[in-house]
Parts: structure tokens; C-alpha cells; sequence
């Protein structure tokens, strides 16, 4: 694996009726992607002072990592049943990042 990735950022307002379904498949997706090659990293976060708003942070090693887990059988159902769980439209980026394995801070 070399030193640049990928990050997906994506932004979700559930409504209030939709959260415990949306929560079930979030807390489903975490789980089977942390198992999936080439995924480094993937969190799921509620904000505390608004219930409904969800933030995905996902991490791939390169584009055939994310694209296989777009493509998987949870992945796309969930993404059928996203629609009418959203209060607002979603809000999703993509970026290439180099990861900084060691770095130092001068102090003076």
C-alpha cells in the first residue's frame, strides 16, 4: 500500500422517525466494512446537540477498495432505503490524502 488514500466524508440529517432503522444499518455497515480489504478506517458519528445528523468517515487505500465496498450487497441496500430516511438532502466529498506516518513538531 502506498502513502496516498482516499477519504470519504458524508453528511446525513435523519429524521427522528428514521433514526433507530438508519442507526441499525450504520452500526451493520462499520461492522462488515472494518473486515473488507483495503478499508483503513470507517466511523460513523452522531453530532449530541442535533440526534439526526450523522457524519461517515471512511478511509480506502485507493479507489478499487472504495468502489468494492460501494458495491457491496449491504452498501446498496442501504442506499435503497436511504432516501426516505433523509430529512435533508446528503452531502457527501471524496479526496486523495497522503498519510504522515511520523512527523516532528519544531519547538521552537
Amino acid at each position: 500500500m502506498g502513502d496516498d488514500t482516499l477519504l470519504l466524508r458524508a453528511t446525513f440529517e435523519i429524521k427522528e422517525e428514521a433514526l433507530e432503522a438508519f442507526t441499525d444499518h450504520a452500526r451493520a455497515l462499520m461492522a462488515s466494512a472494518r473486515s473488507e480489504e483495503g478499508v483503513l478506517s470507517y466511523e460513523v458519528l452522531q453530532d449530541p446537540d442535533r440526534p439526526g445528523r450523522h457524519v461517515f468517515l471512511e478511509e480506502y487505500a485507493d479507489d478499487d477498495a472504495m468502489r468494492a465496498h460501494m458495491a457491496s450487497e449491504l452498501v446498496q441496500s442501504y442506499l435503497r432505503r436511504l432516501p426516505a430516511w433523509l430529512a435533508a438532502p446528503a452531502v457527501a466529498q471524496v479526496c486523495g490524502l497522503r498519510r504522515l506516518d511520523r512527523f516532528s513538531i519544531d519547538p521552537a
